[in-house]
């Protein structure tokens, strides 16, 4: 199974400790959000051990990302100043789209902004699955949101559920309009990854919002 790691290093000179959580977690895809260490100096880092990164380039300046895959298998497909997607498709898996997003600070936008930006995203993604004829997206990254805000719940933005049995379900339908689910695995500190209902009844209405 491959290993993820995302980190907004708010722009210190975090070299060692990249290093050894990479090493310690055994991490495939290493994604950093506000990382001033220059791309090359961090590459000879992560391969000081006898390990293989490769520099995944993109255009975002606000995101950089290292693999254990050489670039052939790490295809662009969609970058903007805060969003990178890459079409990650490795020998004997299925492909899958990695979404690195970092959206803005409550410090700039308000919660409303926030929202519609989110909207914004979920177009884009939209766009690029079916550019890629599938929908094997994961999102990662620093949305500077809670997991409970409309644009992280609401249908028309990045509706991520708490409880896997829900995103299980694949998609729901709003006015006639099927919407489909994320999964946010965070929700999981939350009591999902017991044997139980993660959470108490709930009555599910066909609206945009719905905690679920």
């Amino acid at each position: 199974m491959l290993t993820f790691l995302f980190w907004n290093t708010n722009g210190k000179p975090l070299v060692e400790a990249i290093v050894e959580l990479v090493e310690e977690q055994s991490i495939d895809v290493l994604m950093l959000a506000e990382c001033d260490v220059a791309p090359a100096r961090l590459l000879m880092a992560l391969n000081r051990n006898e390990s293989l990164f490769y520099f995944a380039p993109g255009q975002s300046p606000r995101l950089v990302m290292f693999t254990r895959f050489p670039d052939r298998y790490v295809a662009p497909a969609f970058d903007s100043d805060r969003i990178s997607i890459r079409r990650l498709a490795l020998p004997a898996r299925e492909e899958i789209l990695l979404a690195l997003v970092h959206l803005p600070s409550k410090l700039y936008w308000s919660d409303d902004s926030q929202m519609l930006e989110c909207t914004e995203l979920a177009r884009t993604i939209g766009d690029e699955e079916r550019h890629a004829g599938h929908s094997r997206t994961i999102v990662v990254g620093d949305r500077n949101m809670n997991p409970f805000e409309k644009g992280l719940v609401g249908a028309s933005g990045l509706p991520a559920t708490m409880a896997r049995t829900v995103a299980e379900r694949a998609s729901r339908v709003i006015q006639g309009k099927p919407y489909s689910f994320f999964y946010n695995p965070m929700w999981g500190h939350l009591g999902d990854w017991l044997e139980r209902p993660p959470g108490s009844f709930y009555y599910e209405r066909a609206e945009q919002v719905t905690y679920f």
